[in-house]
């Protein structure tokens, strides 16, 4: 693991909302920190909770295919969205239902046929390169993945059916021990402690 600036991992990130067909904001690339920071959170409210929630230290990392079959689905209400698809919490797990169920269409308010889109793209040589974002609570030893869970779930989805692991870039959150946790006292992240 290589430690980076929180703008590099912003940008990164705000570059990847950028290419996505439903999202439209003036993003330049030059701005400072904390105008990156408003607009990732103006852009990914939910999925960037944690940037304010949490004191983070990032880092540039590469995942072993070990590393990446355990990556966590976003965090969220269990009985909501990527929780439920994944019936143990993981990328993998959200892959493997989503080929043993025979699901398609959407599911849970989560584009499945993308998935099997980008699955069969992979297949068909398309790079498998994207960086995901990632987190990390300090009280965690699994990260979960904060943007880019379609795309993990089709590069997972293309090794159940046969497909090669390609190394796996990420930026990484990591919660520090001591930091403004929302949802420590609670036992709850979705409810903040007062």
């Amino acid at each position: 693991m290589e430690p980076v600036e929180l703008e590099e991992a912003v940008r990164n990130w705000l570059r990847r909302e950028q290419r996505k067909p439903y999202r439209e904001f003036a993003f330049r690339g030059a701005e400072h920190d904390w105008e990156l920071v408003g607009t990732l959170l103006c852009q990914c409210p939910f999925q960037a909770s944690f940037v304010w929630r949490c004191r983070i230290e990032w880092y540039r990392t590469e995942l072993s295919e070990r590393e990446f079959g355990h990556l966590r689905v976003i965090e969220g209400p269990p009985d909501e969205s990527w929780r439920v698809l994944s019936p143990d919490g993981t990328i993998r797990g959200a892959a493997e239902r989503i080929r043993d169920d025979g699901l398609t269409g959407v599911c849970e308010g989560i584009d499945v046929e993308y998935i099997r889109r980008r699955a069969r793209g992979f297949g068909e040589g398309e790079p498998a390169t994207e960086q995901l974002t990632l987190f990390r609570r300090p009280d965690a030893e699994t990260p979960s993945v904060a943007d880019g869970n379609h795309y993990a779930t089709a590069k997972a989805l293309h090794m159940l059916d046969g497909g090669t692991y390609v190394s796996q870039s990420a930026y990484l959150a990591v919660g520090t021990a001591g930091g403004n946790d929302a949802g420590t006292e609670t036992g709850d992240p979705d409810r903040p402690a007062r």
